[in-house]
């Protein structure tokens, strides 16, 4: 395929959709929403295999600076075209659409203006193509021809874009640099793999092997530019040089949020919560140690330090290496008949979800993660991957009660309930590009809801696993946000973690990963809490008597993973 010839072909149907959307409003802004959607997958063929779409864009996203010039001029036009359609002559839920399109072109405006990862980032182009060779690997839906198809033209279009890439790279960040090499040898270990997956006659098979081949000296030539040539380059010191400053976080916060207020409300909760589990804690403390004597307040904070970690290493509660997956399925089968039974949700959620270990290529670090990229489609599988023992292990990394707590934040009632009512209910573009505060919020909210209404029979351990969990993420906001502005070292966002917030060790360096690739990540978690919160107990309070927390869920959902105030304005409290 000419990718030239492709571009303008692609730049001249933008350009005509443009002209089309022309008209009343609220036509202009279904025409303008709909060329965009097509735009963004053209561009993103990864996000295209993802979700679906047809078409013949099966490769990666190009790298190079003519392509990345294009992209550019194309995010202004679209936010010109839009500026131009009046908001106010929209309906409500064009209104949402109009705003969080608004807002997905002025983030992709931010990262090109400001961000500029391509120039200092290595990992840009690895993740790209991880993602898509990892559809190619394990999308189960994926037709056997259709996988041969894209996987023969991702591994010839890899090296390319891989070689486009570095030559973008004007700075060289030695933590970036860190994660690109690991993610290098996943990659290489995926390819190798690829083989087994896919099934064709013997020269298609042939021309893959070779294609394979060409693909992992690539990745390591990339790996040894990233260990050699580059350090000729300007180094970037990161937070130092990093744009994750207060014009930073407007931008992630969606300018409705000021930073020292966020951090004085984080400040302001981590003493009532170490009171809070403390209160829980000193019960099981005094089952086994003599009344304590307080001198200071390191003996509060050592106290809940041993009642998280034997609640954590209980022996009644310990998951043998060859039980995980049956531990899994329990928890997830004893969450959703408690959520259900207790009728603190309306709706039924009918998508299945099938456990499998994740393969050993997989870059994510998280004890389990959903794979959920799906097209609108209710009934279709979301595959939960859960983390595979050592060989060694003869006990899984998370008892029983904390993998509650995990599928409490991440299936029900968290994202994944959350997800599902997204894919039913809203629109396209809302289920494309969901907001992340309300998007990590929740899953923040759902664990504390649950746990309130009386899972796990109002046990103390989990009331204390839960309010750690929120104690966590308040710890991790504030240490995210004085990591970025040079207030801590690395080395102390680590002891912050381990020692004022309790996080595991084997899982510092999974958020350290989250704070230098996401930013802003846990501020907006914490935002999206509080702000769930809030809304809960205003609608709790108008109700009175009349509050059912079912209809409150039906209501937070109802839209999809809307931004914050949008949700304000559903329950009517802007």
């Amino acid at each position: 395929m000419d990718v030239t010839s492709t571009k303008r072909g692609v730049l001249l149907a933008f350009t005509a959709l443009l002209l089309s959307c022309k008209g009343s409003h609220p036509s202009s802004f279904e025409n303008l929403q709909s060329a965009f959607i097509d735009w963004y997958f053209k561009y993103h063929p990864v996000q295209a295999l993802r979700y679906e779409r047809s078409g013949d864009y099966l490769g990666f996203m190009a790298f190079d600076a003519s392509s990345r010039e294009e992209y550019t001029a194309d995010v202004s036009r679209f936010l010109i075209e839009l500026s131009q359609i009046d908001a106010t002559k929209l309906s409500p839920p064009e209104r949402i659409d109009y705003n969080m399109l608004f807002a997905k072109l002025e983030s992709l405006k931010y990262e090109l203006d400001i961000l500029r990862s391509w120039e200092w980032n290595p990992l840009l182009v690895l993740q790209e193509v991880f993602e898509g060779l990892f559809l190619v690997s394990e999308k189960p839906e994926l037709e056997m021809s259709r996988r041969v198809e894209v996987a023969t033209i991702q591994l010839a279009q890899l090296p390319q874009v891989v070689e486009a890439a570095a030559l973008q790279l004007l700075y060289h960040s030695s933590i970036h640099e860190k994660r690109a090499g690991l993610l290098i040898e996943q990659l290489i270990s995926l390819l190798e793999e690829l083989p087994l997956k896919l099934n064709a006659d013997n020269l298609t098979l042939d021309d893959i092997d070779r294609k394979i081949e060409h693909s992992i000296v690539a990745l390591e030539d990339y790996g040894d530019f990233l260990t050699g040539s580059i350090s000729q380059k300007e180094k970037k010191m990161f937070p130092q040089d990093f744009p994750v400053d207060e014009s930073a976080f407007n931008h992630y916060s969606g300018n409705r949020y000021q930073l020292e207020k966020v951090i004085r409300t984080a400040e302001k909760k981590i003493i009532p919560l170490e009171n809070r589990i403390f209160h829980l804690s000193l019960p099981l403390y005094l089952q086994d140690h003599d009344e304590p004597v307080w001198l200071d307040r390191d003996d509060t904070l050592e106290v809940i330090r041993w009642s998280v970690n034997t609640i954590r290493n209980a022996p009644e509660d310990l998951i043998a290496g060859n039980q995980v997956l049956s531990g899994f399925y329990n928890s997830l089968s004893e969450l959703e008949s408690f959520i259900y039974s207790k009728n603190l949700f309306h709706d039924k959620y009918h998508a299945s979800i099938r456990l499998d270990f994740a393969p050993s290529y997989s870059s994510n670090s998280e004890p389990a993660f959903l794979y959920h990229y799906y097209p609108k489609d209710i009934t279709r599988e979301m595959v939960y991957y859960i983390k595979q023992p050592g060989e060694t292990e003869t006990r899984y990394i998370l008892n029983k009660k904390e993998i509650d707590i995990l599928n409490g934040k991440r299936i029900f009632p968290g994202f994944a309930l959350q997800w599902w009512q997204a894919q039913r209910q809203a629109s396209v573009l809302r289920y494309l590009f969901p907001a992340e505060i309300t998007l990590a919020g929740w899953q923040y909210y759902a664990l504390n809801m649950v746990i309130e209404e009386g899972f796990g029979d109002w046990q103390t351990d989990y009331h204390i696993l839960k309010l750690t969990e929120e104690l966590e993420l308040v710890q991790s906001a504030l240490a995210e946000i004085q990591y970025y502005r040079g207030e801590i070292s690395r080395e102390e966002v680590k002891s912050t973690l381990m020692n004022k917030a309790y996080t595991p060790e084997e899982n510092v360096a999974s958020k350290l990963n989250t704070m230098e690739t996401r930013f802003f990540h846990y501020s907006q978690s914490f935002i999206g809490l509080i702000e769930l919160h809030s809304i809960v107990h205003e609608y709790k309070k108008n109700k009175g008597d009349d509050f059912i927390l079912a209809e409150f869920h039906r209501l937070a959902l109802q839209e999809g993973i809307v931004p914050i105030h949008e949700l304000k304005k559903l329950f009517q409290f802007l």
